[in-house]
């Protein structure tokens, strides 16, 4: 009798969000989502330079203005010099996924792998740790669907999303992060 198989296997997620903690404190808290390896530590944290004010949680989407957050990161400022201190393996091909549902301002929209500063070259990997950058003036329709493929990271990966100063307002939906 013949069988068929498939030579795709699931791929492992490592984050699948859908934004419905109740609101920004809930979202930022160890009690909504943890790191896996530490569980009094929370998932999403806003580091030095962002602002949780700017951060709204509500029915089932996130918006941020001129601001940032980060996924996995056990904290500590990236440096060229230092090896990130985030909570995923990611030297091996992975993708970040997110709708975004509305967006206005100027400026970009920018996702980056060990790195938790507002500069670009603050991280071991420099200037490509800036994974996207995607101007306000980039997104042609709404919704628009975000795909970032790469292989840039280390044992002890994480990822910042982050608005701009000149981004008044981007609101995302649906983020996952998994492996290729």
């Amino acid at each position: 009798e013949a069988s068929s198989s498939s030579s795709s296997a699931a791929a492992t997620v490592l984050v699948n969000e859908d934004f419905g903690a109740a609101d920004t404190t809930v979202f930022l808290s160890a009690a909504y989502k943890t790191i896996a390896t530490d569980n009094s530590l929370p998932l999403y944290l806003v580091p030095t330079g962002g602002s949780a004010a700017r951060i709204t949680v509500a029915d089932g989407a996130l918006s941020m203005t001129n601001t940032r957050f980060t996924i996995g990161d056990k904290g500590g400022a990236t440096t060229s010099s230092t090896q990130p201190n985030g909570s995923y393996d990611l030297t091996k091909p992975y993708r970040i996924k997110f709708t975004i549902s509305a967006i206005t301002g100027s400026g970009n929209v920018q996702v980056y792998v060990d790195n938790n500063t507002s500069g670009a070259a603050n991280s071991i990997h420099g200037n490509p740790s800036r994974l996207l950058q995607l101007p306000v003036t980039g997104v042609s329709a709404l919704p628009y669907e975000v795909l970032i493929e790469s292989s840039l990271g280390t044992a002890t990966s994480f990822i910042q999303l982050r608005a701009e100063s000149g981004v008044t307002n981007v609101t995302i939906d649906n983020l996952k992060i998994e492996y290729q």
